[in-house]
């Protein structure tokens, strides 16, 4: 029922998955520093990879995780040095 097979959240963010029309879902994950799931909201934790599954009604569905952290890069300034060619500084 989830529609992709996996999802890619930056630390902090969350995604929504759904078990559609299924009653009584029972939501776990494979590692809860990473990702934690109730209700089938998704919230990143900590860099990894985990598992998040959905099981109602004696069928199981499965969503892989990947949880990154974006590191902010600041710069002074930045020339064009040539074609395809950027030089950064600071």
């Amino acid at each position: 029922l989830f529609r992709s097979s996996s999802v890619k959240l930056a630390v902090g963010e969350k995604a929504t998955v759904s078990a559609g029309s299924a009653q009584n879902v029972a939501w776990s994950t494979t590692n809860d520093q990473v990702a934690t799931v109730s209700n089938g909201e998704i919230t990143a934790v900590g860099n990894g990879t985990a598992t998040v599954k959905a099981e109602a009604g004696g069928k199981s569905y499965s969503v892989a995780v990947t949880v990154f952290t974006y590191k902010e890069v600041t710069f002074t300034g930045a020339e064009l040095a040539g074609t395809n060619e950027i030089h950064v500084t600071g």
